[in-house]
Formats: C-alpha cells, sequence, structure tokens
C-alpha cells in the first residue's frame, strides 16, 4: 500500500511539473501571436498612413520632471544623468556646456523610477529601448499636479562658425522659444478628453484601427482597468493588487518603504503573456519586446531579489547572484 501511495504521490508530483511547463509555453505562444497579430496590425494601417507610429516614452521613464526628480538613467561610459533641470536633446553634448549632464542620449542605460534599482523591469534597458505603442502626454495644468510624462527641449546645432550653443548653461526658453524647440505633448488637466487613458486609446486606435483594437481584446493582450494613481499619475495599483510584499517579484516596483508593490500603467496598453506592459520601438525598425517568464529586459535579480549590478555595465558584467535577464526575452526580430 505504502509503495503505491508513493508511485501516486510520484505521478501527482510530475502531472503538476508538466502543467506548469505546459503553461510558460502558452504564455510564450500567445506573447508571440499577440506581437505576429499587432505587426500585421501595424503594418496594414502603415499602408493607409505611410509609415509607421512613433514609440513614445515609457511613462515610468520618461523626460519630464515629476516630484522626485526625472527618472534615473546612467551614462554607457559612467556617471548619471541628471534628474533636475530640463532634459535637452541634442546631436552633440559638447554643443551645450555647462549641462551635458542633462542631455538624453539613446544609450543611456535606465537604473531607476526614483532611486537606483527599484525598478528590475527596466533596469540596464538602453534610453531606445524604454518606449512603448500608444500615445503620451507633456506638463499639464497645474504642472505641480500633472507633470506628464514627455518634456524635453529639442536644439538641433549651433549657429555657423560656433562651437556651442549660445544661451548657456540654461539653453531655456528664452533663447529656444517653445513653439520651435519645446517637445511637450499636451498635458493633461483633469479633463477625460486629455487624460492620458484618452490619449492612449486614440493613439492606439490610429495604430492599429479600431478593429485592431477590439481584436486585441479579444485576444485578452489590452489592459485597461482602472485604478488608484500612483508615481505621479504615471502608473496605478488595481484593487485586487493593494497588498505589498517583503521581496521582488515580476511586475512589481520598489517603493519608498522598501516594500514592493505590483503596478500597472494606464492603459488601454498592450501586455504579453504574463500580463506585462511590452515595449514597442519604431527606428531603425518597427518592433516589439516582451521581457519574457523571468519579467526583465536586462537583468534578473537573482535568488536574493536584490540587483547588485551596475546599470551601466549590466549588459556584460553581473554581480553577486545578479542573472542575464536577456536570454528569455520575447521579440520580433529574426533569430
Amino acid at each position: 500500500m505504502l509503495v503505491v501511495l508513493i508511485i501516486i504521490c510520484l505521478l501527482a508530483g510530475l502531472i503538476m511539473a508538466a502543467a506548469a511547463i505546459i503553461t510558460e509555453q502558452q504564455k510564450s505562444w500567445s506573447t508571440r501571436n499577440t506581437m505576429r497579430v499587432v505587426m500585421n496590425l501595424l503594418a496594414g494601417r502603415s499602408a493607409v498612413a505611410g509609415g509607421y507610429p512613433a514609440a513614445v516614452e515609457h511613462p515610468l521613464a520618461g523626460s519630464a520632471i515629476c516630484a522626485a526628480g526625472r527618472p534615473l538613467y546612467m551614462r554607457a561610459i559612467g556617471g548619471a544623468v541628471s534628474t533636475t533641470g530640463e532634459a535637452l536633446m541634442v546631436e552633440n553634448s559638447t554643443w551645450v556646456a555647462g549641462a551635458e549632464s542633462r542631455v538624453l542620449k539613446p544609450d543611456d542605460r535606465f537604473d531607476g523610477i526614483v532611486v537606483s534599482q527599484d525598478l528590475p523591469f527596466l533596469f540596464g534597458l538602453r534610453r531606445s529601448q524604454c518606449s512603448i505603442l500608444g500615445g503620451t502626454v507633456g506638463i499639464g495644468t497645474p504642472a505641480v499636479t500633472y507633470p506628464g510624462i514627455t518634456s524635453y527641449r529639442k536644439l538641433d546645432r549651433p549657429m555657423p562658425g560656433r562651437a556651442t550653443f549660445s544661451g548657456g548653461p540654461a539653453y531655456g526658453q528664452a533663447d529656444y522659444p517653445d513653439p520651435q524647440h519645446l517637445v511637450s505633448p499636451t498635458g493633461e488637466d483633469g479633463s477625460p478628453e486629455r487624460s492620458l487613458e484618452t490619449v492612449q486609446r486614440r493613439a492606439l486606435e490610429i495604430a492599429i484601427g479600431t478593429g485592431g483594437l477590439d481584436e486585441l481584446r479579444r485576444l485578452r493582450c489590452i489592459q485597461e482597468d482602472q485604478g488608484t494613481l500612483i508615481l505621479d499619475r504615471r502608473a496605478m495599483v488595481l484593487a485586487s493588487d493593494t497588498s505589498p510584499q517583503p521581496t521582488w517579484s515580476p511586475g512589481t516596483y520598489r517603493r519608498a518603504d522598501t516594500r514592493w508593490q505590483r503596478y500597472r500603467l494606464r492603459g488601454p496598453v498592450l501586455v504579453d503573456g504574463w500580463g506585462r506592459e511590452m515595449l514597442y520601438r519604431s527606428q531603425p525598425s518597427p518592433g516589439l519586446l516582451s521581457a519574457g517568464k523571468d519579467g526583465v529586459f536586462v537583468c534578473d535579480p537573482g535568488p536574493d531579489g536584490i540587483i547588485s549590478s551596475s546599470a551601466a555595465t549590466v549588459e556584460t558584467t553581473r554581480s553577486a547572484d545578479d542573472r542575464n535577464g536577456m536570454t528569455d526575452n520575447v521579440t520580433t526580430d529574426p533569430p
């Protein structure tokens, strides 16, 4: 009898393990199928519109300044990007003498929302990859309530014969007026028609069509629930996700009290088979990217759930028990 019970227990364990594997395979398959459908929808619309939609900044990794400053980035060669002062977009940072630390560079590495390593999901990812499909908002009215996601001043190149721009170190509105240089979409003001949800929905409808959005809803790869706004209105917490955790798990960020909270982006947002937002790029070619099962794009915190590596070098050099988080990423790029 004991032998029979042991065999039954072993078989039950094998069945459960097999079921878990199948479930993960289904999530991966679902993600790849979603990507295929979305890329087909984008291709169809691009044939009419004359091009693919531009990617927009990930809400937790944008260029606008919120209460705690701008999200943290590290230079690829080391050193921190400034979290204060208006962000600048310029081809050569030496052209803005005294403000080099405020320049946004495509190869900057994401370090955190408020403090370093508080969002493993994006940690170590290049700025050029921290983007999604949809719409975005700029500085709203009032700015203290609606800080927005995207806001930076774009400068083309110095006047002929000059090695640097004039107007430093501010390089602000007085010398480079908003209509020509400020990149900041319409911001929120408390009205439904200017909310991020409305902006996001309209952007997706333009990108893939109303019918396309309905198709993605049927595939259950669109998240558009309502919740309590957090992180300066850039994300939300659902009623079902209000219990924070003592340790990191995929889909969470570290709060000021050091506990880990599950977050969602304000929808409608494209999500993968694990329910986490997918990234989208429009340059150099359109594509989608999922973090996969481990819930991180570059660095898996490992068994201790703590990142020990530097955002600037984690792509190639990991410390302590940190692991390569890129191995299970799901992408539309060819193998």
